[in-house]
């Protein structure tokens, strides 16, 4: 019955700095969260499709999809990049 689905799991290593709070804070995800905008029908296919190559939005201050890993290990693996002001440690 479920032959057809697809499992998988991402495992990642990292060292949180100590000052992951104050970087963290400057990201206003849920402002981000609660302003965000309605696409299409059509605009929603094409990102789920692949077929758009430059965001819905223009980035401002927030990380972006900088590349996706396409074989081996790599497969699916993203990689992020910072695109706007930098942000500040206090």
């Amino acid at each position: 019955m479920y032959s057809n689905l697809n499992y998988e799991s991402k495992v990642f290593e990292g060292i949180i700095q100590p000052e992951w709070r104050a970087v963290v804070a400057q990201f206003n995800v849920f402002t981000k969260l609660a302003t965000g905008q309605a696409i299409d029908y059509s605009t929603y296919e094409k990102i789920h499709r692949k077929q758009l190559k430059e965001s819905v939005l223009p980035p401002t201050s927030e990380f972006v999809i900088k590349q996706i890993g396409t074989e081996g290990a790599r497969l699916g693996a993203r990689y992020y990049a910072w695109k706007g002001a930098k942000y500040i440690v206090n």
